[in-house]
């Protein structure tokens, strides 16, 4: 898939035409390191020095980027490939991810190297990989949240939990109706091996999300507090156990994080 624009009325030659391959493999699933071979031709006349190439994915509500530095020297009409490492986490999208290609260079001449330019290819057509849900269910992943005012994050984090392998558990999206409310979300805090607590400026209001919380730290059930910045620590957390703080507007990255981080204490993968 080689970018290519159309030409200014003065026939500006393009610096630079970029072709995107797809991995081979069809079955990519989340956290799997895959290679996506990109093609740089030089279609200027003059040298060429590639410094880096930048990946834009796009994620749920924002882009995901993967940066490859590297040193390709061009010379004109002269192509070169780099292979570019992947790993798609859970703010990639489920199946089809369209990518956009950043190369940044520099051109080199008698009077010696210019400043860093950049270039585009942002199709169309556009380059994708496509990710498939992951296949080895790793178990129950219980999320504690204050209904109804904080279903929508709630949501965001069970998605990313369930691309990682777990399976939410929501108790709204799970009604059991003749049980005893505390009876069944005790029972099934027990049964899920890990949990995640959203605690946000509107959690105090009730007493739900602390009673979870004390019984998930009693139980020493492995689990992340995700917190909204700016909003103190519940008065029972212990400094002692790691949390994570988020932008009640952008939530995902920080969400991805915990996801991530009960993912690696469930496979028992090292962190980087």
């Amino acid at each position: 898939m080689t970018s290519r624009k159309a030409a200014s009325p003065s026939k500006t030659v393009l610096p630079i035409s970029v072709t995107a391959t797809q991995p081979v493999s069809p079955n990519i699933q989340y956290f799997q390191e895959i290679v996506i071979p990109v093609s740089v031709i030089n279609r200027s006349r003059s040298k060429l020095l590639i410094e880096k190439i930048q990946l834009k994915f796009d994620g749920d509500a924002e882009p995901v980027y993967t940066d490859h530095e590297c040193y390709l020297s061009l010379l004109p009409n002269r192509s070169g490939e780099e292979q570019i490492k992947v790993t798609p986490t859970p703010r990639f999208k489920a199946w089809t991810n369209q990518f956009r290609v950043r190369v940044y260079y520099r051109k080199e001449n008698k009077s010696g190297i210019g400043s860093r330019r950049d270039w585009i290819h942002d199709g169309p057509p556009l380059p994708y990989v496509i990710i498939q849900p992951a296949s080895a269910p790793l178990g129950q992943a219980f999320i504690s949240f204050k209904q109804p005012e904080d279903r929508g994050l709630a949501k965001i984090l069970a998605t990313m939990a369930e691309r990682a392998g777990f399976k939410p558990y929501l108790a709204e999206n799970n009604p059991q109706f003749g049980t005893e409310l505390w009876n069944r979300i005790e029972r099934e805090l027990h049964q899920s091996v890990v949990a995640f607590v959203i605690w946000t400026n509107r959690t105090g209001w009730g007493g739900g999300v602390k009673r979870e919380l004390d019984l998930i730290i009693k139980t020493r059930k492995p689990h992340v507090l995700v917190i909204e910045q700016g909003v103190d620590l519940p008065e029972a957390y212990s400094q002692v156990f790691e949390y994570g703080q988020f932008d009640i507007q952008q939530p995902h990255a920080c969400f991805e994080n915990a996801v991530i981080s009960m993912w690696r204490a469930i496979t028992k993968v090292p962190g980087s």
